[in-house]
């Protein structure tokens, strides 16, 4: 099989609620053959990192102060590229 695509996940923080719940079972059904996961998330709130790191997926916390947040962005930008 040819190269596998990168699938960047975007979350502001993972606390219990349903499109957390959602992103856990869409992380432990794709295809790892097919996909190279990465998680994002903009807040170290992560009560799911447990079960996100057991399926072999990498968390990278990129903090986001306020709502306009300009190193955010940059940070967000250069992390994006280096994948």
């Amino acid at each position: 099989m040819g190269r596998k695509l990168k699938l960047v996940l975007m979350l502001k923080q993972m606390i219990v609620g349903g499109a957390e719940a959602q992103l856990v079972s869409l992380i432990r059904t794709l295809d790892r053959s097919r996909y190279d996961i990465h998680l994002c998330l903009f807040s170290e709130t992560c009560v799911q990192r447990e079960i996100i790191e057991a399926e072999g997926i990498p968390i990278t916390v990129i903090p986001k102060r306020v709502k306009f947040d300009f190193i955010h962005l940059m940070r967000l930008t250069n992390w994006l590229a280096r994948l």
